[in-house]
């Protein structure tokens, strides 16, 4: 097992829209190496919304993805997500390793990964094509209970 661990500095320049303008372009190249050692590289000049970790699971529970444990781990996880080079639960995984390595609380982290992996972005396979995913997957309460009950039943 490898130590989880950030390389290079996150320098990032805000992309001006209309509409949210939550969109950041990376200034430099930013990698985590997660406890498999496996290489999670955001480049330079790519364009990310560390936002798009659906705000109702994630900024209640802990600092925006802009400040604090959330930042590094967000840009990171969102670059993954667009690339689409891994499949989509590893890429959360991922994103669970690096928030728990920027001394977020591993409960604290555990919500977050629940709920990328519940209702955030989903694609069949490495590389799939935009349409071949869907961003927010519709799940039903019966859904989350079922998951719920397989994890909590003794």
């Amino acid at each position: 097992m490898a130590e989880p661990r950030f390389e290079g500095k996150l320098c990032v320049e805000w992309v001006h829209e209309n509409g949210s303008d939550r969109r950041i372009r990376l200034v430099n190249d930013l990698c985590f190496v997660d406890g498999r050692g496996q290489r999670w590289l955001a480049k330079a000049g790519a364009v990310v919304d560390p936002a798009g970790i659906p705000r109702v699971l994630s900024w209640p529970l802990s600092d925006s993805p802009f400040t604090g444990a959330c930042r590094r781990a967000a840009v990171v996880h969102s670059a993954a997500c667009t690339g689409k080079l891994r499949p989509a639960r590893e890429v959360h995984r991922m994103f669970y390793e690096a928030l728990v390595c920027e001394g977020m609380d591993r409960s604290q982290a555990l919500e977050l990964y629940a709920g990328v992996r519940l209702f955030g972005p989903d694609w069949p396979a490495p590389g799939a094509p935009a349409d071949d995913y869907d961003l927010r997957p519709q799940r039903t309460i019966d859904d989350v209970e079922a998951a719920l009950d397989a994890m909590l039943d003794d």
